[in-house]
């Protein structure tokens, strides 16, 4: 019986590929930072262009609660969740933040991530809103000791009754369907933003998570105002 060949072409294409997976190996090896910063350079990109698509939800929906400056040309976005310890870590900071830097304004994106207790205090910080008291109930909410996971109703409620909310209207104004949309519309954004812990801060086209410390806060202040002056 005739011995089987195998087709010699099949053979030759092996061989090829074997050699232009070897060739590829070698370059990899012998250029492997090459291969990196290229990696880095087009993450960036696309990091950029991302951001591009985004901007408008992030600096300039009307529906976010704002802390402004007069003339502001650097803006910072935070996302937060009423409950996080680490939001409240910075809160000092970005105070501190807008304190020295007169040109900076921040946006405020609720971002409630622990629960339902976070889920209510969100829903009555945006409600806060129809009766102009958002700042103070905000940051009296950034003060509260309560424990993570243990902010509920009765609480959040007498931290608004302290700041002057009217508690009756405000708990009709958190029922609202546009506010529950426009959480669910900050939960959305942060996760296209890669965004899924809290804090999460955006300032020019860095994104940061976790509570950075104020020196990383300010040189990304500067490095934002530097950006808007080249363009």
């Amino acid at each position: 019986m005739p011995a089987v060949v195998e087709d010699q072409s099949l053979l030759d294409g092996d061989a090829r590929r074997d050699q232009w997976d070897a060739a590829i190996h070698d370059y990899l090896l012998a250029h492997g930072d090459v291969v990196l910063q290229s990696l880095q350079d087009h993450q960036k990109h696309q990091q950029a262009v991302r951001m591009d698509a985004l901007r408008p939800a992030l600096l300039a929906d009307p529906t976010d609660p704002v802390a402004d400056a007069p003339g502001a040309t650097v803006t910072v976005v935070e996302f937060f969740d009423n409950e996080c310890p680490f939001c409240k870590k910075i809160a000092p900071d970005l105070a501190r933040l807008m304190a020295e830097n007169r040109d900076v304004r921040i946006v405020y994106k609720e971002y409630p991530i622990l629960g339902p207790g976070s889920q209510i205090a969100a829903r009555a910080a945006m409600a806060s809103m129809k009766q102009g008291k958002y700042d103070p109930f905000h940051a009296a909410l950034m003060a509260d000791a309560t424990p993570e996971h243990q902010l509920a109703e009765p609480r959040v409620m007498e931290i608004a009754k302290g700041v002057g909310l009217d508690v009756t209207r405000l708990k009709a104004d958190m029922a609202a369907p546009e506010i529950a949309a426009k959480i669910a519309g900050n939960g959305g954004l942060a996760r296209q933003l890669g965004i899924t812990g809290t804090p999460g801060l955006i300032i020019g086209d860095k994104v940061m998570s976790g509570a950075v410390p104020y020196q990383v806060m300010a040189e990304a202040v500067a490095n934002a105002r530097v950006g808007r002056q080249r363009d």
